[in-house]
């Protein structure tokens, strides 16, 4: 089973940490109770937010250290996580993992929680005024990537803690800007400003950057360049009506 509910929404989370922990270390715990019952393979999705007073890029091993309420949640449900895989061993083809994700992007389907790639298209490409951070770091995964790499794990038998990221580390800004070379949009109406310009956002770490050497070491798995998944992106634009996505 892939446990990718939960409550990302990093800003709803620090305005509502009960309700934050309910639905994402709560949630965990009562997959695990089940577990007990009914065995299967538990692939926890985490986040690097877990992440954020060391020295970036992280690695699995990495101490974990989140600066907001969401990072926390995440963190105490990947203890959960672990105090059950020390306290039970499975056999094994049922070895939990947990896989620390970078943001994702790509194209959002019309139903769901926008993630940053369409809106900032959708800005440019209207010439709306758009204010991006330059002062907060990660390394954006493609979502399609990322699915294609869990999914290798999973076939591989894998087992252990992951982190996935892609190969550049980028602010917001400088993915805007990325984006914007890679569907040749203006960045005329793009401002770069710093984190505190948006009093009402959660604490971020300054940089949450990922790295796992154990992905290619044994996997084959490379981590992707922000360019060469923004133009799968782009090479597939046609097949979503980008116009008439919600709103964020």
């Amino acid at each position: 089973m892939i446990n990718a509910a939960g409550m990302n929404a990093v800003d709803e989370c620090e305005r509502d940490p009960q309700r934050c922990r309910l639905m994402n270390v709560d949630s965990t715990a009562n997959l695990l109770a089940a577990r007990h019952r009914h065995p299967f393979k538990l692939v926890q999705l985490s986040s690097n937010a877990v992440y954020g007073r060391g020295s970036a890029p992280y690695a699995p091993s990495d101490r974990r250290e989140p600066v907001n309420a969401y990072g926390r949640s995440k963190r105490d449900a990947e203890d959960l996580v672990r105090a059950d895989t020390a306290r039970r061993p499975s056999p094994p083809s049922l070895a939990s993992m947990i896989v620390r994700l970078s943001p994702l992007y790509g194209w959002s389907p019309p139903w769901s929680r926008l993630n940053p790639m369409p809106w900032i298209h959708r800005s440019l490409s209207r010439r709306t005024p758009l204010d991006l951070c330059n002062d907060v770091f990660d390394s954006p995964l493609a979502a399609d990537r990322a699915a294609g790499i869990l999914w290798r794990l999973i076939g591989a038998g894998a087992a252990g803690e992951f982190n996935l990221g892609g190969r550049d580390t980028v602010s917001r800004h400088g993915f805007g800007l990325a984006l914007a070379s890679a569907f040749g949009l203006s960045v005329a109406r793009l401002r770069s400003v710093r984190l505190d310009s948006f009093a009402w956002l959660a604490p971020r770490a300054a940089d949450t950057s990922l790295r796992d050497p154990r992905l290619l070491a044994e996997f084959g798995i490379e981590s992707e360049p922000l360019r060469a998944g923004l133009a799968r992106q782009r090479d597939a634009v046609a097949a979503y009506d980008v116009a008439r996505a919600p709103a964020a």
